[in-house]
């Protein structure tokens, strides 16, 4: 059994935050220019999710989610 990963998701904290509380179950990402043939596959199937705070925008966010983003 792997213990240990060097493989991680940068997102954004209050999106972690939200699948960590349970307000979000799943998390969607749009696929990059690195897709074969344009074809999404799945590399890794464990990974960390590493929390970003520069780049949030609460403009982009619910109203309810919106006031939590902490001003960096």
């Amino acid at each position: 059994m792997e213990t240990v990963t060097n493989h991680a998701l940068k997102e954004w904290n209050i999106a972690i935050q939200a699948l960590e509380q349970g307000e979000t179950i799943i998390l969607l990402r749009k696929g990059g220019i690195r897709e074969q043939g344009g074809k999404f596959q799945v590399d890794h199937d464990k990974i960390l999710l590493y929390p970003t705070f520069e780049h949030q925008q609460p403009t982009l966010l619910k109203p309810e989610y919106a006031n939590l983003v902490q001003p960096v």
